[in-house]
C-alpha cells in the first residue's frame, strides 16, 4: 500500500466502526493525544535521518569518524541502528494503536455484533480478529494489510534478522518475509499511517473542538511525513515458504 491507499482505506475502516456504532466518546483526548504527538514527532525526526544519511551517507561516516575515532561507525553499523530504530517505533505505534482500540470501541456493541468477549486487557490480535474483522462489509484483505499482526509480533517478540540487505521474520504460518532494508520505513509507515488516520477521524467525530488544533500540530507534522514516504505502487515485502 501507498500513502493514499494506506489514508483511504484506514478511513474507510474507521466509517464501518462508527455506522456499526463500536465507538464510543471517551477521554482519548486528554489522555493519549500527548503521546500521539510524540509518536508523530519521533517517526518525523526519524524518516528525516533515513532521508539524509541515504544521501548523505558517506559524510556522516566520515563525520563520525573524525569525532568519535574510538568509535568508528560503519556502513553495516548504521545500517543495524537505523533498522532497530525503526523496529522499535514500529512496536511502539502498534501499541499506541492497541491503546486507542481499547479505549474508544463500544465492547458491549461488538460483543452483540460478533459475540467476541472484547475488554479493556485485550491483545490487538483479538481486537483485530475477532472484534473488527467480523464487522460487516469490513474488508479483511485490506485489514490485513494495514494492521499487519505477523509483522507486529515478529517486532514484539524481536523474532527478526537481518540477511545481506533484507530485514526477515517467519510468520505463524511458517511463510518466510523478506523486506528489503532500504524499504523498512515503508512497513512502518503504514501502521503510523492507521493509527494517525483512525485518530484524527476520531477527533473530527466526537472532538470537533480540537480540529484547529490537530491541524496546527500533528496535521503539520503529517504534512512533513507523507511527502517523505512514496506514493507509487510498489510491492514493499516479498515472501516465500521457509525451508
Amino acid at each position: 500500500m501507498n500513502a493514499d491507499e494506506i489514508m483511504k482505506e484506514s478511513e474507510a475502516l474507521f466509517e464501518i466502526i462508527k455506522k456499526a456504532h463500536c465507538f464510543q466518546k471517551t477521554d482519548f483526548t486528554s489522555r493519549y493525544m500527548p503521546q500521539l504527538y510524540r509518536n508523530m514527532v519521533q517517526f518525523r525526526n526519524l524518516t528525516r535521518k533515513i532521508d539524509i544519511t541515504k544521501k548523505k551517507l558517506p559524510e556522516y561516516l566520515n563525520w563520525y569518524k573524525q569525532n568519535y575515532p574510538e568509535m568508528p561507525m560503519t556502513q553495516s553499523d548504521f545500517m543495524i541502528e537505523i533498522v532497530t530504530l525503526l523496529c522499535s517505533h514500529g512496536l511502539a505505534t502498534f501499541e499506541f494503536l492497541k491503546r486507542f482500540l481499547l479505549l474508544t470501541l463500544n465492547f458491549q456493541q461488538l460483543f452483540f455484533l460478533t459475540s467476541a468477549s472484547l475488554g479493556e486487557f485485550s491483545m490487538l490480535g483479538d481486537l483485530v480478529n475477532k472484534g473488527l474483522a467480523k464487522l460487516p462489509n469490513v474488508n479483511i484483505s485490506s485489514l490485513k494489510k494495514l494492521i499487519d499482526l505477523d509483522f507486529r509480533n515478529a517486532l514484539g517478540h524481536d523474532s527478526w534478522y537481518i540477511e545481506g540487505m533484507n530485514w526477515k521474520y517467519t510468520e505463524k504460518g511458517g511463510l518466510e518475509v523478506s523486506i528489503p532494508i532500504n524499504d523498512m520505513h515503508k512497513k512502518i509507515y503504514t501502521v503510523f499511517g492507521v493509527t494517525s488516520a483512525l485518530s484524527r477521524k476520531y477527533l473530527e467525530t466526537y472532538f470537533p473542538e480540537y480540529t484547529d488544533e490537530y491541524n496546527n500540530g500533528l496535521g503539520k507534522i503529517m504534512d512533513e511525513i507523507m511527502p517523505l514516504n512514496p506514493r507509487n505502487d510498489q510491492q514493499d515485502a516479498v515472501s516465500k515458504p521457509s525451508q
